[in-house]
């Protein structure tokens, strides 16, 4: 009964979580009808960037690795859809909410099961509103062989582009690697996930020595300083450092949020509280990154009367007690009833003026079933309508 009675009440509350989410997205241009904006295009109806990541072989079924990246500038914000035709057996989709406006780098994955059935050049058309572009796609042969790579080397390699804490890695975030191959073939090569992110780069290889191209998977970076990346290839190794800049923490002033894990700081904007009475009085604080597309949420509820100051507990399962959340399509962190260990402080709550308030305590990271994170310093400070 307790499982069920916690389950239930997340359940809930993620409803809960869901409307003001829900809300928000409507108030601010999203509306019912999602997200607005148009794909990048060359004069030659080409997709900018063209971006096509993983090996694809005829009769072999693709998965996570396949996928391509297009540039978007969104215009308004809200939930979006942008998928290719079916072409050969496979197509490419990505659904998401588009939370920031402007020119953002957006991944379309391959269907699942997805098998290129001939080989040759595929032209996709990607279609996002009324806008749409070309990417070409090159499917080798059946039975075409990998190469056989003999060393790697990174002494030469000097990443390109911009790398900086809460901003979205893109398509010209690039490392070159030298790589020899004793036997021509397929190679795809990945490096470790640092910080968030990691480069990859796949194609064919001829014999001897040639540069590769490894790009970024456009995640968002969540802490800035130095961080060491390793390339395998074979049986070799080799290794390239990339610094990401600091990114911009602007304290809590106006109506904003904030938080720390370990010595990444978190912190954004927050929109107008919500307030409601039905079924439970309850408070929605919600809030966007300043940088990059992070969302964060609270609710806090009291089931034993009106909403005042004190002490919220995700550790509760009645009276005063709370439900937390932060993602950015990278880190996921959650805390609520059966899950983390956290203490939401309500400090002041003023209708038609303001709620304030303190945060902190353990929450459950991969939303949810990964390892515990320690968030400290957390404040908030939203407007009451």
């Amino acid at each position: 009964m307790k499982l069920i009675k916690t389950l239930t009440l997340l359940l809930m509350l993620g409803l809960l979580i869901t409307a003001c989410e829900k809300e928000y997205s409507e108030e601010n241009g999203g509306g019912t009808t999602g997200a607005a904006g148009t794909l990048k295009a060359a004069g030659t109806g080409e997709c900018l960037p063209s971006s096509v990541q993983g090996l694809y072989v005829a009769g072999t079924a693709l998965n996570s690795t396949n996928f391509i990246n297009v540039n978007v500038d969104i215009t308004s914000l809200g939930a979006y859809t942008i998928s290719t035709n079916v072409l050969n057996g496979y197509s490419f989709s990505a659904s998401g909410v588009a939370t920031t406006t402007g020119v953002q780098t957006i991944k379309l994955t391959a269907n699942a099961g997805g098998t290129p059935g001939a080989a040759g050049a595929n032209t996709f058309t990607v279609k996002f509103g009324t806008s749409q572009c070309n990417i070409v796609v090159d499917v080798f042969p059946a039975g075409t062989g990998s190469a056989a790579i003999s060393s790697i080397d990174c002494s030469g390699s000097t990443p390109a582009g911009t790398y900086k804490q809460g901003v979205a890695t893109t398509v010209a975030n690039t490392v070159q690697v030298e790589v020899t191959a004793t036997s021509a073939g397929l190679y795809s090569i990945t490096t470790n996930t640092q910080n968030g992110v990691s480069f990859s780069g796949s194609g064919v290889l001829v014999v001897g020595s040639q540069l590769v191209t490894l790009t970024a998977n456009g995640a968002v970076p969540t802490a800035s300083g130095p961080f060491t990346y390793t390339v395998s290839a074979g049986a070799s190794t080799c290794t390239f450092p990339v610094t990401y800049q600091a990114g911009t923490t602007p304290p809590v002033g106006g109506f904003s949020w904030k938080f720390n894990v370990g010595t990444t700081v978190y912190s954004g904007t927050c929109e107008d509280a919500v307030i409601m009475s039905t079924p439970l009085n309850f408070i929605t604080i919600f809030g966007t990154a300043t940088t990059g597309t992070g969302t964060m949420s609270i609710i806090m509820t009291n089931t034993g009367g009106a909403l005042t100051v004190g002490d919220y507990l995700t550790s509760a399962m009645a009276g005063k007690f709370a439900v937390f959340q932060y993602s950015d399509g990278t880190v996921d962190y959650m805390a609520g009833p059966g899950m983390g260990n956290m203490t939401i402080k309500l400090t002041g709550i003023t209708a038609a003026t303001e709620a304030t308030g303190t945060f902190s305590g353990s929450a459950v990271s991969g939303g949810g079933t990964g390892p515990a994170v320690n968030i400290t310093a957390g404040q908030f400070k939203a407007n009451i309508p």
